[in-house]
């Protein structure tokens, strides 16, 4: 994985995949929604409230494992826990 300035430049990973990642919970604020993730490369990525409200999920808890959809930009659009069906698949 290519990182300039600490971020992870997402048009090259993974061959340009960025649905389907996996990180791991490392902050979650339930009052705005929005926390961070740890993913597998040690890197820190920031998702919004909008990307956990597409979840339909109540809560997330540190350490648990998430599958993300990261857009070219490696903004978070969704993310599900990563056990659960991809929701996507029967797009």
């Amino acid at each position: 994985m290519s990182e300039s300035s600490g971020t992870t430049d997402w048009s090259i990973w993974r061959n340009g995949q960025t649905e389907g990642v996996q990180a791991t919970v490392r902050h979650f604020d339930p009052h705005t929604r929005s926390g961070d993730v740890l993913l597998d490369d040690g890197s820190v990525l920031e998702f919004p409230a909008g990307a956990f409200d597409a979840s339909g999920l109540r809560l997330l808890r540190l350490g648990q494992r998430v599958r993300l959809d990261v857009d070219g930009d490696g903004k978070v659009t969704f993310l599900t826990i990563a056990t659960l069906a991809d929701p996507h698949a029967y797009d």
